[in-house]
């Protein structure tokens, strides 16, 4: 990434160094009706190491609270370890209190994972940046340009510069609420970062990064 190029450059590494796309954009995005649902969706491990499921779900009960019934949530994925059954039970206790949330205990079969990625209007990385500081990729970065969608990241972490202009960040888990609300209120917002989420995948299509990989490949 963008970011961990600056990062071994500032460190000191001298060699040459060819930044690979790391993410394929498949080519189509669904943007839906601005008078649907909020859909948001988390990818990646749920551990307490990487990222904070916890204070993630408490940002959205805070919103439910409210009375909101205009947006869902959906954890894409399984867990087995200690903390993940913490997570897992607090949201069944969010499910059982009526609230549009989704989530999974076992294996994510390949179809109902794409199902979810495609469909989701927003992706959210609920990631702990003292874990990714240095560009690393995440399972959610990835997965969103994959799909042509927009994210919400912590600030800090932005592997490539040019993800902002369709990204959101917050400064703390507890500032999320305030977000999602925007979201669902301001849907001229939504639809304009899910355009340039699109203007920003398309350079990573197959069309795109062929030409690329030419241009990386006669400089070597």
């Amino acid at each position: 990434t963008s970011k961990a190029h600056n990062y071994a450059l500032t460190n000191g590494y001298t060699k040459k160094m060819i930044l690979l796309p790391f993410s394929l954009y498949k080519g189509e995005t669904l943007i839906r009706a601005n008078d649907s649902q909020v859909k948001f969706l988390v990818t990646g491990s749920i551990n307490t190491r990487s990222r904070d499921h916890l204070g993630l779900l408490a940002a959205f009960e805070a919103v439910w609270k409210t009375g909101r019934k205009d947006i869902s949530l959906t954890i894409l994925a399984s867990t087995k370890s200690k903390h993940g059954q913490v997570v897992l039970k607090y949201m069944k206790k969010l499910k059982d209190q009526g609230y549009d949330i989704n989530y999974f205990k076992d294996y994510i079969p390949e179809e109902v994972y794409l199902q979810h990625a495609e469909s989701a209007d927003m992706y959210i990385s609920p990631l702990n940046t003292s874990y990714y500081s240095c560009g690393e990729l995440t399972s959610g970065t990835v997965e969103a340009i994959r799909q042509g969608k927009p994210g919400i990241y912590p600030s800090g972490y932005l592997p490539d510069p040019k993800l902002e202009s369709s990204s959101l960040l917050y400064d703390k888990i507890e500032d999320l609420p305030q977000l999602i609300v925007s979201l669902a209120e301001k849907r001229e917002l939504l639809n304009q970062l899910s355009l340039n989420a699109v203007k920003y995948a398309d350079q990573y299509s197959m069309e795109s990064t062929s030409v690329y990989f030419k241009e990386q490949l006669e400089l070597l």
